[in-house]
């Protein structure tokens, strides 16, 4: 799988990152919109100020919440992660699952705060950027899942590549045709270190001896090779 650094991870996690900027949260009373809150808002905490009954507005500190922080780290986390190149899409799939959980939390908590802040008579309701941000960080977890897996793939069969070039090389492999003459007598080596070819069988056959010259002969033929006579 090698470092390289993965494009789409990076995208991703920048992409949910950036859309902390957009509204998250919307709190309603009566069907009227009273409060809007981005990602980055609920993450760190904000200012709201809010109409009264009787009197002018009056204006508020609102907590960050916890779960929007950590999903914020999480979206951060995963580009560094990334840049750091694949070796990390371990950690980088955890830093998206995190953070998609932490969201999910968040989400799930929100009303009831709401509620609970406003006496019962508001209501939360999940804006367009809580939606983008929770499925980019699931889609980015999914695919540093998706470089874990193909990267252990292709490391498992390099290694089923390695395996069969060591075979091929090894005792199964045909010895080099040197080998192969030296151990079937076909060359030996001389006093002096040279390599003496040894005689073929055909050199070794016995053809007789010639009538005239009484000389061996050493091939079928029809003369011999010492005295040129006819066999």
């Amino acid at each position: 799988m090698g470092n390289r650094k993965s494009i789409a991870s990076i995208l991703l996690f920048a992409g949910s990152a950036l859309c902390f900027f957009l509204p998250f949260v919307t709190v309603s009373c009566g069907g009227q919109k009273i409060f809007t809150f981005s990602g980055q808002q609920l993450a760190t905490g904000t200012k709201i100020t809010g109409p009264q009954v009787f009197g002018p507005p009056k204006t508020q500190r609102t907590d960050a919440d916890p779960f929007a922080a950590v999903a914020g780290l999480c979206a951060l986390a995963g580009i560094g992660l990334s840049l750091a190149g694949r070796k990390l899409a371990v950690a980088a799939a955890a830093s998206g699952a995190v953070g998609a959980a932490s969201l999910g939390v968040m989400a799930s908590r929100m009303d009831a705060q709401i509620q609970h802040a406003t006496e019962g008579i508001g209501q939360a309701n999940l804006e367009v950027g809580f939606t983008l941000t929770l499925g980019l960080l699931i889609a980015a977890a999914a695919w540093n899942v998706y470089l874990v897996i193909r990267g252990r793939s292709e490391a498992s069969s390099s290694g089923i590549a390695g395996d069969n070039s060591f075979a091929s090389s090894g005792a199964g492999a045909s010895p080099p045709v040197e080998v192969q003459a030296a151990s079937n007598g076909s060359s030996s080596a001389g006093p002096d270190g040279q390599v003496e070819q040894a005689p073929s069988p055909a050199d070794q056959a016995d053809f007789g001896f010639c009538g005239d010259c009484g000389a061996k002969l050493k091939k079928a033929s029809g003369f011999c090779g010492a005295c040129g006579s006819r066999i």
